[in-house]
Order: C-alpha cells, then structure tokens, then sequence
C-alpha cells in the first residue's frame, strides 16, 4: 500500500498544528527589554510570531512521530489512518485557557487495522518513540557540531 495521505488526514494534521501553536505559544514569548516600560508599549491581542513559531517548534516531532507509526504499519500491509484527537486537543486548549501548571494530553493517533502479530504490533508501536529517538539524536549532533 501506498504511503499517502488523504484529505481527512491532512485537514486533521493542519488543525493539530493550529491546536499546538496556540496551547504553546506562551512558551515561546520573547522576553521585553528592560529598558522599555511596558505601560507605554501596546500588545497585540494574538502574537502571531509566537503561534508560528510554537507550530514550527512543537508540531513536527508530534506529527513525524504519528508518520513513523503509520510507514511501520502502512509497510506491514495494514490500513493506518492518522486522526486528531479533537476531544484531547479541546482539553489541552481548555487547561491552557485556565493557566492549568501543566498540559498533559495526546493530540493525535494512527489507527490501524488488519492482521498482525504482536511482533509486528510492538514494532509498529516503537515506531513513533524512535522517530523522536532519532530527533534527538540529529538535534544532538547538529548541536554538538555547532560549537
């Protein structure tokens, strides 16, 4: 089976970023300078830049990790569909308005279907936390080599 995306998935690929970058934007605020009083200093009601930014930052290692769930099992011969989980992404947007401490919640999943064995299962589950294995690494290196 191709590796493809359908409408549906992307519609919901596209508002789990929208869901991200708004949750996490207040993460990512620049800090006001110390000379400038922030009295005479008008703020934007939405910090665009900062919603941006917490898409770049926060939704790809989300959103390859799903992918690296559904290459796994899509290369299995199974049926994987990515889907964002609207009642979590409500959740973590109703904590995030609340000034919750802290946001715990799953913003999307692959579903899968037809048979497979528990090997075949397990690795397909493995798939998505070594993507970010392997996210951390490049980050890791590319850091390193940095300096």
């Amino acid at each position: 089976m191709p590796f493809t995306f359908s409408f549906p998935e992307v519609v919901d690929l596209v508002v789990m970023t929208a869901f991200l970058g708004f949750i996490f934007m207040d993460m990512f605020r620049r800090q006001a300078h110390m000379d400038i009083d922030p009295l005479l200093v008008s703020k934007p009601m939405f910090d665009w830049h900062a919603f941006w930014f917490a898409c770049l930052v926060i939704a790809p290692g989300i959103v390859l990790h799903e992918i690296g769930h559904k290459i796994v099992a899509l290369s299995f011969g199974q049926i994987a569909v990515f889907h964002a989980a609207y009642n979590f992404l409500i959740l973590g947007l109703i904590l995030k308005l609340v000034n919750f401490p802290f946001i715990f919640f799953v913003p999307g999943y692959v579903s899968h279907m037809g048979s497979a064995g528990p090997l075949q299962l397990s690795i397909i589950a493995l798939a998505g936390p070594l993507v970010n294995f392997l996210l951390w690494g490049l980050a890791t290196i590319m850091l390193k080599q940095k300096k």
